[in-house]
């Protein structure tokens, strides 16, 4: 697995009773999982069920929260009862289902990890590019649909790689040269975590540069028009004759207008 970061080989079996229950610290360790377990579930599940009950008023990025909220269900589904399983048991029957879990495990986190790189893409389009947000969706289905099948690529090590060590540890059996197991480590730490990490960063920096630009410009506004209406009511106050010399004439406009208005009529009905 991905975490297996020293060669174990066969030579290098574990004595007996390390593990199992003969090993009254891993019981601990195993009962620690076991609270794990039901909190990461109960979480996992309700947040689930909010996203279902508002798929009514599906908002932007709603199909990217459901499926990180799927990865890491899946996660919790199949990563921690196999390790309960290995610290109180303490024993693999059978090399391909240590294979099958180890992949599984990195499958979990590598979905996790390509959701969170497709979350952080989406908010970067939206505000730092808003007229792409009527792609979102289409855009989003597409990030669901990439990560699931970019990762299952990524599990493929982990299913060559992996056997039941002398029957009490599932680890990877990679060759001996470090270059390589150097190599495939960093690898996998770019992928899990450096990338999304990064992508991140880089993605909230711009976020935040841009909102603080928009911003600067609204205050800019704000404050020339605050200026300009302050000048004006000084301007009034300054001349208090001034206003008072449009309210009249405005009356005088506005009697001339009735009277013009009078003069018509009156001379519409001698005609008649």
């Amino acid at each position: 697995m991905i975490y297996n970061s020293s060669f174990i080989s066969k030579t290098t079996c574990l004595e007996s009773g390390t593990r199992g229950p003969d090993a009254p610290f891993y019981r601990w360790l195993a009962l620690g999982y076991v609270f794990l377990f039901i909190l990461a579930l109960t979480a996992n599940l309700r947040v689930l069920f909010k996203l279902f009950h508002y798929s009514r008023r599906r908002f932007r990025d709603h199909i990217l929260l459901l499926n990180l909220c799927a990865a890491d269900l899946f996660f919790t589904l199949v990563y921690i009862p196999s390790e309960i399983y290995a610290y109180t048991v303490g024993r693999w029957h059978n090399d391909e289902i240590c294979k099958i879990i180890a992949a599984l495990k990195g499958l979990g986190i590598y979905v996790s990890s390509c959701t969170i790189i497709g979350i952080s893409l989406d908010r970067y389009l939206s505000i730092v590019h808003p007229l792409t947000v009527y792609q979102s969706n289409t855009r989003n289905k597409l990030f669901v649909v990439g990560s699931w099948f970019i990762s299952s690529l990524a599990c493929i090590p982990q299913r060559l790689t992996n056997e039941a060590l002398c029957r009490e540890m599932c680890g990877d059996i990679l060759s001996t040269d470090p270059a390589k197991r150097l190599a495939y480590n960093i690898g996998v730490a770019i992928f899990a975590y450096i990338a999304p990490l990064l992508t991140i960063f880089y993605s909230y920096f711009r976020i935040l540069y841009v909102l603080h630009k928009r911003s600067d410009r609204r205050t800019f506004r704000f404050v020339k028009s605050t200026i300009s209406r302050n000048r004006y009511d000084i301007n009034q106050t300054n001349n208090p004759f001034r206003s008072s010399r449009k309210i009249i004439n405005r009356e005088r406009s506005i009697n001339c207008g009735q009277s013009l208005v009078r003069q018509e009529i009156n001379s519409h009905n001698m005609k008649t």
